[in-house]
């Protein structure tokens, strides 16, 4: 009945709205009588409340809720009061919670009275900013960072905490910034924890991420490259496939077509029907990668593309498809189809054992194929005989390549055609 009677007592004092009742009930021994008043402060929202009830935040868990909803009612008006008691290890977990659910009259006042701070609560203080997401503490947090640029010495503490603010907040503003502390810090340094922060914090704040840490696939260091190619497996695959894809047909570094080729293989699945797209580009080292990447990933919705690949103008995608084929497991079933494979697998020998079936696919090989190509094209022409041959075989007798014009002549003699060569160069 005690309790009863007492709490009956809170309800008089708080439609009096009696302030100074309430925070002298703060102070009861029963914990009933503490939380009833944490509650009924609450209800008032009278800032002269605030530091009592910052005070009482060293409650036990029951009341100490309470004291913290109060808190937050009270609003702008307790921030003052629950800045300073960040700086009390027993207060300050719980002024760092109700100072978060204020919000952004929190941050505010955070900002404003961040310089005069020692770096723990400054520390605290970026903290707390960062779980606020206020976007309006961006530019002040951006501010620390070019300050930190800036000098030759700084404090990584601060540093971790305002990239991780950032990256929270996710605001683009703070990109620039980022990118060059990253290229000071990590780029070219081997610190996993500080460049698995910057990279995950760029995917947050860079629209364009994706194509930064794949140009980050060249990083000369290997542990940076290791990271960023964990961080674009961790990225929502349809964002980063397009701009991987395209990286295959870089003019300037076979290791960057590697790499970008490794990463589609790792995302797997869903790079498959793009890959089948890029395979008809017209950019050669676009369709080799495709073929290149497809084979790894090895999904039998490539076996149809690849087959076509196999007819590709370009004698190192046809080779690329036919590799391809053999690592997803494609067996021929005879037919043209294997004529192609053979022939871009330079398997003379088999082609020509073919016969008749193989003339069409050779003559093209002979017309448009590269050195070795036109070479091999025309030795298994000449094993097979065909009249059909003759007119391509004729044209070649003027090829750029005296290897060529030479096994040329010598497959026309021997298909009867000694009139026509006699006066050939060779």
């Amino acid at each position: 009945m005690g309790s009863k009677s007492k709490k009956l007592d809170i309800e008089k004092l708080k439609e009096k709205k009696d302030v100074h009742g309430l925070i002298k009930a703060l102070k009861y021994q029963d914990s009933n009588i503490r939380m009833f008043a944490a509650i009924a402060l609450g209800e008032i929202g009278d800032e002269r409340a605030a530091a009592p009830l910052t005070q009482s935040l060293k409650e036990k868990e029951k009341v100490r809720n309470e004291v913290l909803e109060a808190l937050v009612k009270i609003g702008d008006s307790a921030v003052d009061t629950l800045i300073m008691a960040l700086k009390d290890e027993k207060l300050q977990e719980g002024a760092k919670v109700a100072l978060i659910r204020i919000g952004e009259p929190a941050s505010r006042n955070l900002m404003y009275k961040y310089n005069n701070q020692n770096r723990e609560t400054q520390i605290y203080f970026i903290e707390i900013m960062g779980e606020i997401g206020d976007k309006n503490s961006v530019e002040h947090l951006i501010h620390i960072l070019k300050d930190i640029k800036n000098r030759d010495t700084y404090d990584q503490d601060i540093l971790t905490s305002t990239i991780k603010t950032l990256g929270k907040i996710g605001d683009e503003k703070a990109t620039d910034i980022i990118h060059d502390l990253y290229f000071r810090f990590c780029h070219s340094q081997s610190d996993k924890y500080l460049t698995e922060l910057f990279i995950d914090v760029i995917i947050n704040v860079d629209q364009e991420c994706s194509d930064f840490l794949i140009q980050e696939l060249t990083n000369n260091n290997l542990k940076v490259r290791k990271e960023v190619a964990d961080a674009l497996m961790r990225m929502e695959s349809q964002i980063i496939v397009n701009p991987l894809i395209q990286a295959l047909n870089d003019k300037n570094g076979d290791i960057f077509r590697k790499r970008a080729a490794e990463i589609l293989y790792r995302i797997g699945e869903p790079a498959v029907i793009p890959l089948i797209h890029a395979l008809k580009d017209e950019d050669r080292y676009l369709r080799c990668g495709a073929a290149d990447s497809l084979g790894k990933i090895g999904d039998d919705r490539a076996v149809k593309p690849l087959i076509y690949a196999l007819k590709d103008k370009d004698s190192y995608i046809r080779l690329e498809a036919a590799v391809a084929l053999d690592k997803i497991g494609w067996k021929s079933k005879g037919g043209q189809e294997n004529v192609y494979y053979l022939i871009a697998k330079a398997k003379w020998k088999e082609v020509s054992k073919i016969g008749k079936l193989a003339v069409l696919p050779l003559i093209q090989a002979l017309k448009d194929g590269e050195l070795d190509l036109r070479y091999g094209a025309a030795e298994a022409l000449g094993e097979i005989g065909d009249e059909r041959a003759l007119k391509q075989l004729n044209k070649t007798l003027k090829d750029d390549d005296n290897d060529v014009r030479k096994k040329v002549a010598e497959v026309l003699v021997n298909m009867g055609q000694n009139s026509k060569t006699d006066k050939i160069s060779i």
